[in-house]
């Protein structure tokens, strides 16, 4: 009996440790979970990945009995016929079962961007159908890209010299030569050429579990920037004409870059209820006007919009790379990245998220203590009043790129929308302190306040495609070099409409948009200014990789403010993968005051580009612009002189493959 008794205790005590065992296990993982501190930008959400609808319905057509075609099989004619339409019914309730599915989120395998973008529809860990999963994993995405410039009178002849002050109605440089006055100033030419590797690679911890990041190798390196001689002469090459070779590019030897930069490394981890991010990632919301990535890629509305030549019947196939605009694809400079640690999660067709960005520490103990680093192991940031704080939270309406596709073929309507809203916050600031120099740190009171809001929205049906975004920045600071307080009040907007022809090889379209400014003199982008003398900053600035034309915005400006346009333009695919781009660009600014040549009228631009894809991965082209000067761009100097600009000519040429 008291055997009984003890063997019946020992097994409840065997399942009391177990049960135990299974809790504390449970706890730990939900204590993981609950580490979400939330976030918005180049987002990862959990969503549903079933088969391709093509795939099931190819399957389902197999399963189809085909009906005999022999003499007096009218009876089996029949039956086949009865057993097709059968399948075709139930292919079809399946499809929309799996839609539904997608539709309401169950699942957890496409990743979406909030840039309006899926980034790759990943199936069960891209393994081969039947064989284990094994991690870690590793893929590997990027592209390498080449472009040849020549710029002709980017400074609108309108530089002078006055002594060693270059001035002029373009921030654009004029030749070096021509500015140290090695000959006259008549010299208009530059050209050049340059390149970038990009390597995106991820590796896969875990089903569930990635490291993602992106390094670019040579990034925009100029060919032939580091000679062998370069920057002083050495015993092999006494004479820099003398160089035989190209060395790789040092930071503070012969480049200000490495040959190989670390732009972002972050962490995803797929949670019952959501998506955790943390690290340095990018950050891009809607068409990019405030927050722009630089991937300048393809997006998945590009795709989808491009499917089918011909909206009126579904099915048929088409062009894989719709209406994108080829002079843009791959062809970034710059690309916003932040520090951040974000949570999103879906709730029916809504995504919803909330971030801490980590916008700028200040002094940290490496710049001025090196011991401290050497003894402690890690720099320690040596204050938290200078750190830049910014807390972002979004609702977002996005359709992933299978559900885009089914409702593009069946004619029905697009519309998805988000709304992203960011609050920033400094106490003082260091800002104007070289600690890298030894310079001892001065603390200058800031107290910066600002938020954005940022809207967009995107229309696709049939034949037409809309988008539109509007974002605006409202807050205030005291200047670092005068403590005045000033008023942050900038808005701007952009608005896009296509429409397509015959079976999609023709597109035309219109673009409009608009960034406010102020009266402050400059554009506040390349022309050197610092600070605004006025105590209302206005000039809102579009995102430098918000492509809009070829010159003025883009190069002698450096991005669209103080400016409205509008832009009509025109894409032919002439033959599969080859075609050609027409734009006109015409852009006016705000504000008279603030430009150069005291007008409003900016100028008129050409730009046409001709372009060849195909689906290994090729593309390849060149542009061409021409710009037409107005009057507010010439050049009125203090005395109230006015020097005439004149038209500027711009031509690239480029060839990328991606992967």
């Amino acid at each position: 009996m008291l055997d009984k008794v003890g063997g019946a205790w020992e097994k409840r005590r065997t399942i009391l440790v177990y049960w135990l065992a299974s809790e504390v296990d449970f706890m730990k993982r939900q204590l993981l979970y609950i580490l979400v501190v939330l976030g918005l930008s180049n987002v990862a959400f959990a969503d549903t990945k079933d088969d391709d609808i093509d795939e099931a319905d190819e399957k389902e057509k197999k399963s189809v009995v085909t009906p005999s075609t022999s003499a007096g099989s009218t009876e089996d004619d029949a039956k086949a016929k009865k057993s097709e339409a059968a399948s075709r019914k139930s292919a079809a309730k399946k499809s929309e079962a799996k839609s539904k599915k997608s539709r309401n989120g169950a699942g957890a395998k496409v990743r979406v961007d909030l840039k309006g973008d899926d980034d790759k529809e990943e199936k069960d860990g891209d393994f081969e159908e039947g064989k284990a999963k094994r991690f870690p994993a590793f893929e590997l995405h990027g592209y390498y890209r080449m472009r040849g410039v020549l710029h002709q009178n980017l400074d609108l002849k309108t530089a002078a010299l006055s002594g060693t002050t270059l001035t002029g109605s373009s921030p654009f440089f004029v030749p070096y030569s021509s500015a140290n006055g090695f000959r006259a100033l008549d010299a208009h030419t530059i050209a050049f050429a340059n390149m970038r590797l990009r390597l995106e690679p991820t590796i896969r911890v875990a089903e569930k579990v990635r490291i993602r990041s992106q390094f670019d190798v040579l990034d925009n390196a100029v060919f032939g920037e580091t000679p062998d001689g370069w920057p002083t002469a050495t015993l092999s090459t006494p004479f820099l004409g003398e160089s035989q070779a190209i060395v790789p590019p040092t930071s503070g030897i012969n480049s200000v870059r490495d040959a190989i930069r670390v732009k972002r490394v972050w962490g995803e981890i797929e949670i019952p209820f959501g998506n955790f991010l943390f690290g340095r990632m990018g950050d891009h919301f809607g068409m990019g006007l405030v927050w722009n990535d630089g991937g300048c890629a393809q997006s998945q509305y590009d795709r989808v919009y491009g499917w089918a030549r011909d909206p009126e019947k579904p099915g048929a196939s088409g062009p894989k790379h719709g209406n994108v605009n080829f002079r843009s694809l791959n062809d970034c400079n710059y690309g916003d990245t932040i520090d951040r640690v974000m949570f999103a999660t879906k709730l029916e067709d809504f995504y919803f998220g909330m971030a801490l960005d980590f916008g700028g520490e200040g002094m940290l103990s490496s710049f001025s203590d090196p011991l401290v680093d050497k003894y402690i192991g890690q720099p320690i940031d040596k204050d938290q009043l200078d750190d830049i704080n910014q807390y972002s939270v979004f609702i977002l309406r996005r359709d992933n790129e299978r559900e885009l596709r089914r409702k593009f073929e069946l004619n029905l309507p697009i519309f998805n929308y988000g709304l992203r809203y960011s609050l920033r916050f400094q106490t003082y600031t260091t800002e104007g302190t070289n600690p890298l120099a030894g310079a001892t740190p001065t603390n200058v009171a800031v107290d910066l306040t600002s938020q954005t809001f940022d809207l967009w929205a995107i229309f696709i049906h049939k034949r037409w495609r809309i988008e539109a975004e509007a974002a605006g920045i409202w807050g205030e600071y005291k200047k670092p070099d005068t403590g005045e307080k000033t008023e942050l009040n900038q808005q701007a907007a952009v608005f896009r409409a296509t429409y397509r022809f015959l079976t999609g090889e023709l597109y035309v379209g219109l673009e409009a948009g608009i960034a406010s400014g102020d009266k402050d003199a400059g554009f506040g982008v390349r022309d050197g200014k610092v600070t605004d003398t006025n105590r209302r900053i206005g000039n809102f600035k579009f995102d430098p990789d918000f492509h809009v034309d070829q010159i003025l915005f883009r190069e002698i400006i450096g991005t669209v403010t103080n400016a409205w346009y509008f832009r009509p333009w025109i894409q032919w695919e002439i033959v599969n993968g080859f075609g050609l781009r027409f734009d006109v660009v015409n852009s006016y600014a705000v504000s008279a005051a603030s430009t150069p040549g005291k007008a409003t009228p900016l100028g008129l631009e050409f730009d046409l580009d001709i372009f060849y894809y195909n689906d290994d991965g090729l593309y390849a082209g060149f542009s061409v612009g021409w710009l037409l000067p107005f009057a507010g761009m010439n050049f009125v100097d203090s005395a109230g002189a006015t020097r005439a600009s004149s038209s500027a000519f711009s031509f690239q040429t480029r060839i990328a493959i991606a992967f």
